[in-house]
C-alpha cells in the first residue's frame, strides 16, 4: 500500500509507519466501474490542477492535469477500448530542411531506447513532441495502480527529456 501523504510504500496497517497518517482500505474499481472522473480525482489528490472533463463523440473523455513540480499531462480515456492514454506535450524545435534527417534520427533513437512509451511529433509542423503512455484497464484497477503508473510516467518522461538525443528535438 502507498501512503497518500508521504508516498512511502508501507504495510496495510491503520497508520503509515513512515509519517503516521491514517490509512484507509485500498480504493479499487472494476473494469465496468472505471471512469476518467475517478482518475481525475486521484490526480487532484496528488495536487494536480485538473481541468473539466471533455467528452468527444467517439466515446473519448479527456482532461488536462498541471502540477507545480511534475510534468503536465493530457489524459484521454477510450471507454470502448478500456485504454487510458497519458501524454506529456513538449515544444519541439522544428527542423530546417537540412536538419530533418537528424531530427527524425533522434526521434527514432528515443523510441528505440525506451520501450514503455512512444515519442512522436506533430505531423504537419513538427513543433510538438508527444511522449505517450498507455494504461490498459484490467478487470480490477486500484488507486495505487494508477498512482504507481503516474509515478512511472513522471520518472520515464524525466529520463526521456534529459537524454542527449532529446536535445536535437526539444527547443
Amino acid at each position: 500500500m502507498i501512503c497518500p501523504n508521504c508516498r512511502a510504500e508501507v504495510a496495510a496497517n491503520k497508520f503509515c509507519s513512515n509519517c503516521g497518517t491514517a490509512l484507509t482500505k485500498e480504493d479499487k474499481m472494476s473494469r465496468a466501474e472505471f471512469s476518467v472522473a475517478w482518475v481525475r480525482d486521484i490526480l487532484r489528490d496528488l495536487e494536480y490542477d485538473v481541468s473539466e472533463i471533455k467528452k468527444a463523440e467517439n466515446d473519448a473523455e479527456s482532461f488536462t492535469a498541471r502540477h507545480k513540480a511534475r510534468f503536465n499531462l493530457i489524459l484521454d480515456y477510450r471507454g470502448s477500448l478500456r485504454v487510458l492514454l497519458v501524454t506529456s506535450l513538449w515544444t519541439a524545435k522544428a527542423p530546417g530542411v537540412l536538419d530533418r534527417a537528424e531530427f527524425f534520427k533522434a526521434l527514432n533513437s528515443l523510441n528505440s531506447d525506451i520501450v514503455c512509451c512512444q515519442c512522436s511529433v506533430d505531423e504537419k509542423s513538427l513543433d510538438s513532441l508527444y511522449i505517450q503512455y498507455t494504461l490498459f484497464v484490467t478487470d480490477i484497477v486500484s488507486r495505487s495502480d494508477v498512482v504507481s503508473f503516474l509515478e512511472l510516467v513522471d520518472s520515464i518522461t524525466n529520463r526521456v527529456v534529459h537524454q542527449p538525443r532529446a536535445k536535437a528535438i526539444l527547443g
